[in-house]
């Protein structure tokens, strides 16, 4: 259990969670987002993958806007949506470009 001296800053815990994308994304196992390949091989509304899909994405934006607000950054909503933008675009190009 980490102390309270261990505990990192909202901006440092955000650039964390990008780094770990980042690491993810370039291992050798990585092929593609689960959950963009879920939505991508079960493209009706009512599957119930797309539930799961969508709250995990739903989470991940609810966790970068909370990590955006207290940081102090400007447009937490915004900056979260773009950053989901980012991260999928690398999911998806880096099956691609490498």
């Amino acid at each position: 259990m980490a102390s309270g001296c261990d505990r990192r800053s909202p901006f440092e815990e955000l650039r964390a969670h990008l780094d770990w994308i980042s690491s993810y994304i370039a291992g050798p196992r990585f092929r593609g987002c689960l959950f963009l390949n879920a939505v991508a091989e079960f493209p009706e509304n009512d599957h119930p993958s797309r539930s799961v899909c969508h709250r995990h994405k739903a989470e991940l934006r609810r966790r970068l806007t909370n990590l955006a607000v207290a940081a102090g950054l400007a447009e937490p909503d915004v900056l979260a949506k773009e950053l989901i933008l980012v991260i999928d675009g690398a999911f998806a190009n880096s099956q691609v470009l490498g």
